[in-house]
């Protein structure tokens, strides 16, 4: 026997045995299955429980596939995008940071640069330094 009954696209399901189709909220999220299976094979391979690898495309998973699957991250939009590795993260934060430093310490070589004696230079210091502590 063939099961013929699928949802339609953007449509879930339970499992494929079930009639029962709801609207997914998440554009995209929702497979189309659109190839037949035999009653035999979806009760073989499903056991009439929800496997989300099925009715879900990728990085989605749960009911509605409205929930993003282990190691993908949920966007403002709802949209489930890929995770990179946190070292990636780690290491672009401390580019940035050592970016910032850099550009503080050479914006504080130039403003002393143009100081006319020690007295003004290190006032001018003392001014930068307060003024960063107050951020």
């Amino acid at each position: 026997m063939c099961i013929r009954d699928r949802p339609e696209p953007g449509f879930w399901r339970a499992n494929p045995l079930s009639k029962l189709t709801i609207k997914c909220p998440l554009e995209g999220s929702c497979k189309n299955n659109s190839k037949p299976r035999t009653l035999q094979a979806l009760n073989n391979t499903n056991n009439s429980t929800n496997n989300s690898s099925d009715i879900c495309e990728e990085g989605y998973t749960g009911n509605l596939c409205f929930s993003c699957a282990k190691g993908y991250a949920k966007f403002d939009t709802g949209e489930c995008t890929f995770c990179m590795n946190n070292a990636y993260y780690y290491l672009q934060i401390i580019g940035k940071v050592a970016f910032a430093v850099v550009v503080v310490i050479v914006m504080t070589i130039q403003t002393i640069a143009g100081t006319e004696n020690e007295v003004e230079k290190s006032e001018v210091l003392n001014r930068i330094s307060v003024s960063y502590t107050h951020l």
